[in-house]
């Protein structure tokens, strides 16, 4: 959409993808400096949880996530109760549940339109998150992967507002 296409001409583009190969994937770009994003569509439909990596290039993500995609739809391999999985290059990388709350904050939005756009909306889409380890990382970015499992963490979004963090401060020291 950020090239002009409607939001139609997106889902549809995503089902004709999901249809070919049973999945797709999405990359977002982070806003002023934040970090990018990618992840599954389609898993959903064969009963998976969908699978994100935050941090890491566009181009090694979909590798990953491609080759973990495949096995769950070709060969109905489970990434949704284990913690650990090996993938493409022999790399074993870390497996977890992303909090809701990520999920209503809109970090798979995309996902989501789509799933409601093609008449199966899933209001609490279930996402876990695959991470490599800090050994694919430079020494500068080792750690930068986002603990997607706790609520808190702020990925995806500005954050709030000035009135929003006036606001929350007021309601801090009105509990005292």
């Amino acid at each position: 959409m950020c090239e002009g296409w409607s939001e139609d001409e997106v889902n549809a583009l995503l089902d004709e993808r999901i249809c070919s190969f049973g999945w797709t994937t999405m990359g977002v770009a982070g806003r002023r400096g934040q970090p990018t994003w990618t992840y599954t569509i389609g898993l959903a439909i064969v009963g998976h949880p969908e699978l994100l990596i935050a941090t890491v290039a566009p181009e090694r993500a979909a590798d990953i996530l491609g080759d973990l995609a495949d096995r769950v739809v070709g060969q109905g391999e489970r990434f949704d109760t284990i913690d650990e999985a090996t993938c493409v290059d022999a790399l074993t990388v870390a497996v977890r549940d992303v909090h809701p709350a990520h999920v209503e904050r809109g970090l798979v939005g995309a996902g989501q339109r789509y799933y409601h756009w093609a008449g199966r909306p899933m209001p609490a889409l279930p996402v876990r998150q695959v991470v490599l380890p800090d050994s694919e990382f430079c020494r500068c970015h080792a750690g930068s992967q986002p603990q997607l499992h706790l609520p808190h963490v702020l990925f995806g979004t500005a954050g709030p507002n000035r009135a929003e963090r006036r606001r929350t401060a007021r309601r801090r020291r009105g509990s005292r």
